[in-house]
């Protein structure tokens, strides 16, 4: 069995690093760029070009020659060849055999030197054998993948593809590639084609009401003078996604409950995992019965001891929240939320009419607060200025960590009359408009924390609907209210957490708050609080200005076959960060795992692939660097 011990991990940071990425395999170029058609089909003056089997590129310098190479180099590096390994050790092993016995004839066979030397030699040799035989195995399984191929196909070759790159930039690298490809030392030749990175976050996601046709624009198909989901695009959580999507936070959304089936939220729905689904039993002991989803405290409250695991929406209203906060993003359908890799945990306290109990809202905070929720939003409220048992219960769950956020209410009216949103523990969040301008139904005063879109907001629905001009029968609909807006500072915390889950709830609500746009009167005002929420500012805020670690393997653990290497890349300006090992005793001889202009978030660097190696103890590096400015 092979055993590599992995013996340290090192994470180094480069500052001030110039100009873009540049591999063999793809030229990643700013987006802008990307939009515009002038941009290149490839890099100018490189070619990529495979020697046949048995050549080399000695046999096609008349051409590099003619096209001034200037530098040629592997395009996969590291690559081993078994049979040439094996070759040398065997020839290492019959050497060291042959001095042995040409040294023998002049040496007493019984002198303490002549011993001393023997077992030098015995030694050297058991350790030339036992790399024999590794490079025999690795020979043996590698023709053993080879004999899995149709008949009459190998596997490619990746140790003969090389990258060319010319003295002049102005050359025609197609009639170029041409020419090589007629040589018959070449089995192929092509321009280092530049690779349109199309994956989300990189571009727009593709979400219908987003930007369908991928045109990196916004789509304005439902409102016309306007982005259909311009709530996201005001609130800059597009900047944000890069950084952060909401991995590993659960939103509790205490509403109306959810459709938890809907095609562009069910992937972003919490699951009670402690919970053995159907089977009648409180398997977690929380108190609830197959509560897979969350729960109804409406329909419970109602006939006790009736317990209701179905948290089912029966108004929308509940449904939109959630869409707002974590609708699945770039699946081609629907809209996104603000945060689109949040988990939301559905917990009903409204029925749906849209009404709900002092009983059935505060049993909703409290099973959301038991159960693992960190960020709470609350799109409902009471028209009191005090309700105590809603004031505890909020006490409990600040006293828990969590974030708490709620409407602030829409009678144009101060917030002080509206619980829980008048709360100094919560973040009140009034109504904007498209103009940035109070929204003319929103509550406002100085419980106010900050505003957000709460116009014309377009988010998943239960039916199909006709409300602010929208039917579209899709499961989708426009809805106004600072019930609107509360999810987009939910989702924006959720953002937060999930790049720095160490911070206390009024660490966020400071981010949140120094980083919202100041509109409206300057400073804190009683329409818009600390300003319209700006996610992106927020989150960048709140990333740690430089996080770089590996965190498994561990160190000193014994690896054998295929491994993850996970770990956080968290860089301002990532340019892109390099992750690669080498032998402990020899830590020149690199070999790249991978390569990336990605931000990690406690997610995976790369695949290493030991059997590739010796039985030794190696070091794993990761190695960030980011642009200058």
């Amino acid at each position: 069995m092979k055993k590599i011990i992995f013996a340290m991990k090192l994470a180094m940071i480069s500052l001030n690093m110039l100009g873009l990425i540049l591999n063999p395999l793809t030229y990643i170029m700013p987006n802008q760029a990307l939009a515009q058609e002038e941009v290149p089909q490839y890099v100018p003056g490189e070619l990529i070009v495979k020697i046949k089997e048995d050549k080399s590129l000695e046999d096609i310098q008349g051409l590099n020659a003619k096209y001034k190479i200037i530098a040629q180099e592997r395009v996969f590096k590291g690559l081993p060849d078994h049979k040439e390994e094996l070759k040398k050790l065997r020839k290492d092993l019959a050497q060291l055999g042959a001095e042995h016995e040409k040294w023998y004839w002049q040496t007493d066979k019984e002198s303490r030197e002549y011993k001393g030397y023997l077992a030098k030699i015995e030694k050297e040799k058991e350790a030339l054998k036992k790399q024999i035989k590794t490079q025999e195995e690795l020979l043996a399984k590698q023709e053993a993948e080879e004999g899995q191929f149709p008949e009459g196909q190998r596997p490619p070759r990746l140790d003969s593809i090389y990258l060319l790159k010319t003295e002049g930039r102005d050359i025609d690298i197609e009639i170029m590639a041409q020419k090589y490809s007629q040589n018959p030392n070449v089995e192929y030749a092509e321009p280092n084609y530049i690779a349109k990175v199309e994956a989300y976050p990189e571009t727009l996601p593709n979400d219908f009401f987003l930007d369908p046709e991928q045109k990196g624009s916004w789509s304005n198909v439902i409102w016309g003078s306007y982005e259909d989901l311009w709530g996201i695009k005001r609130v800059q959580a597009d900047k944000a996604w890069p950084l952060s999507q909401g991995q590993g936070v659960v939103v509790a959304v205490i509403d109306t409950g959810a459709v938890y089936t809907h095609p562009d939220l069910k992937k972003n729905i919490w699951l009670n995992l402690k919970e053995i689904p159907l089977n009648n039993k409180d398997d977690d002991g929380n108190g609830y019965v197959d509560d897979l989803v969350g729960w109804d405290f409406i329909n419970s409250s109602y006939t006790s001891p009736q317990q209701d695991n179905d948290p089912m929406d029966g108004l929308g209203h509940g449904t939109h929240v959630a869409g707002t906060i974590a609708a699945e993003g770039n699946n081609a359908i629907g809209v996104i939320g603000v945060a689109p890799k949040a988990k939301i945990m559905v917990v009903k306290g409204g029925d749906d009419k849209g009404y709900g109990t002092v009983a059935t809202f505060t049993n909703a905070v409290k099973y959301a607060v038991d159960n693992g929720a960190r960020v709470l939003n609350n799109s409902w409220g009471f028209k009191q200025s005090s309700v105590q048992a809603v004031t505890d219960v909020f006490n409990h769950a600040y006293n828990k960590g969590c974030v708490l956020v709620a409407s602030a209410g829409n009678k144009n009216t101060n917030v002080d009359s509206q619980t829980p949103a008048n709360l100094s523990i919560v973040m009140a969040v009034a109504a904007s408009d498209q103009s940035d301008g109070k929204c003319s139904f929103s509550n406002y005063g100085d419980k106010v924390s900050v505003s957000a879109p709460g116009r014309e907001i377009l988010s998943t629905f239960h039916q199909p609907c006709m409300v602010e001009g929208i039917v579209d029968g899709k499961g989708f609909c426009g809805l106004a209210g600072t019930s609107m807006a509360s999810p987009h500072v939910a989702g924006a915390v959720a953002l937060i957490l999930a790049q720095n889950p160490n911070l206390s709830n009024e660490q966020v609500r400071k981010f949140i708050q120094d980083s919202a746009d100041d509109i409206g009167a300057a400073g804190k005002d009683v329409y818009f609080g600390y300003g319209r929420l700006n996610a992106y500012k927020a989150v960048k805020a709140a990333t740690p200005e430089n996080k770089i670690e590996i965190s498994s393997p561990l160190n000193s653990a014994f690896i054998k076959s295929n491994i993850d290497v996970l770990g956080i890349v968290i860089m301002q300006d990532l340019q892109k960060y390099d992750l690669y090992y080498s032998p402990s005793d020899k830590p020149q001889n690199t070999t790249l795992l991978n390569s990336s202009t990605r931000q990690v978030q406690q997610g995976l660097l790369g695949a290493w692939d030991t059997a590739r190696g010796s039985d030794g103890k190696y070091t794993l590096v990761l190695k960030a660097l980011n642009q200058a400015g």
